[in-house]
């Protein structure tokens, strides 16, 4: 039987950071406060736990988060299919599906896996990129012992790497934008206090310059995944959508770096940076809202949907199919349009409370 020391060390490193000194905490006082000695103290731990880390899980990943997390990379692996081959064979055979929602799970596994083990913290965008690279990983590290294992069950190399593809374009956006990160306010709450807006305006400085990079990154990526589209697929509709893409990418990466922020001098204290701070939280509240938000959304969807509609073109027989991913994607897209305006009324709370410093006497 293992020691006491033995199975808290185990136990330490099962257990996510955020909650393991208080969990170990409460084992020890049970383990001294009762007797069976380390028998005892392993099955408390062994019911405990499960239900920690469970615990842990739906409080780092909402059902928002979750729900277009796995919507997403479900997404990704059926369009691969039709990426892959003149045929879409694994959505025509009977166990195709379920062969391609192997990948898809682990993908998501991964992801929450890595939300539930992290402390919860707000992280630059890029890293969505990091998190989503990790969870390609691993889906290809699995696929591979999957072959070796069970070779019926795993999918072939080109499809993998479509799949996986795409669900890295799709998931580091989706994660940029819903993870917990990107939905902390960038300011302090409460009391207008001098001391809490320089606070908050260092955080809303760093915050932007972290989304200008990361949002820039992202559209380089999809850039050239709509490059590479266009060179691999002969259809005229195909690569004039995957073309349009390009442009529209193009031309958002552009918007993001025209709305980059601009540098608060905290020199002068309050006095000095507060109109800038004020200027630069209105600049901002327009980006994601108005005529900006609805410019972006309306130059980058019809490309998707004719690089789509060449798809449907080459499979008449699966354009039901075809309708019912459009969907999904266009979902997904509209998705951006409740976050940003979540973020621009933050903005505009924000604005509202420095203002009333200026009616204090």
């Amino acid at each position: 039987m293992a020691t006491h020391s033995t199975i808290e060390r185990v136990i330490n490193q099962i257990l996510p950071p955020s909650c393991r000194e208080h969990v170990l905490g409460d084992l020890e006082e049970q383990f001294h406060a009762t007797e069976g000695g380390a028998r005892r103290y392993l099955l408390e731990a062994l019911r405990t736990v499960p239900l920690v880390i469970f615990s842990q899980m739906r409080c780092r990943v909402g059902p928002r988060l979750l729900a277009a997390q796995a919507l997403a990379a479900f997404t990704s692996f059926i369009a691969a299919d039709f990426q892959a081959g003149p045929t879409a064979t694994f959505w025509a055979a009977g166990d195709g599906l379920i062969r391609l929602a192997i990948p898809a799970l682990l993908l998501v596994a991964v992801l929450i896996l890595v939300d539930t083990y992290r402390l919860p913290k707000p992280r630059p965008p890029l890293d969505s990129m990091l998190v989503a690279s990790l969870a390609a990983a691993v889906t290809w590290l699995f696929n591979s012992l999957l072959s070796a294992a069970a070779p019926r069950l795993a999918l072939s190399s080109v499809l993998l790497t479509f799949g996986t593809v795409n669900a890295f374009c799709l998931l580091a956006v989706l994660r940029m934008f819903l993870g917990s990160g990107s939905q902390r306010p960038a300011m302090a709450s409460g009391p207008p206090a001098p001391d809490r807006i320089l606070e908050g305006a260092r955080r809303f400085e760093k915050e932007i310059r972290q989304r200008t990079v990361g949002g820039i990154a992202i559209a380089a990526s999809l850039i050239l995944y709509f490059a590479v589209m266009f060179y691999y697929f002969p259809s005229v509709l195909q690569r004039l959508g995957a073309g349009l893409s390009v442009a529209a990418l193009c031309y958002m990466a552009w918007q993001v770096y025209r709305y980059r922020g601009v540098p608060i001098s905290f020199d002068h204290g309050l006095p000095g940076c507060l109109p800038v701070l004020r200027a630069e939280l209105e600049r901002q509240r327009d980006f994601h809202r108005g005529a900006l938000l609805w410019l972006r959304l309306g130059v980058f969807l019809p490309g998707p949907a004719l690089f789509l509609a060449g798809f449907a073109l080459a499979y008449p027989g699966l354009r039901p199919a075809f309708a019912v991913l459009a969907g999904i994607i266009a979902f997904l897209g509209l998705m951006a349009v409740p976050l940003n305006l979540q973020l621009a009324r933050r903005y505009q709370l924000q604005l509202e409370r420095i203002q009333t410093l200026d009616r204090q006497p």
